[in-house]
């Protein structure tokens, strides 16, 4: 099972944003954040998209630690 609290999806949105998007792409990211901080890592934009309250303060605090 993929944990995504320790960022086992991580590496995989680095290389997939690396190597397919361009850096003035504007990319969504949904629950959890990790799309947020490869792009942050990658110094690209994204979007957040989240309705839940918890599901947003876990994206938001995953997010706030990469800046």
């Amino acid at each position: 099972m993929i944990d995504l609290y320790k960022g086992d999806c991580l590496e995989v949105m680095d290389r997939l944003i690396a190597d397919g998007v361009k850096v003035d792409a504007i990319i969504t990211d949904p629950p959890y954040g990790t799309t947020g901080v490869a792009c942050k890592n990658l110094n690209r934009n994204f979007i957040g998209i989240e309705l839940d309250d918890k599901y947003f303060n876990i994206a938001e605090g995953r997010i706030k630690d990469v800046c």
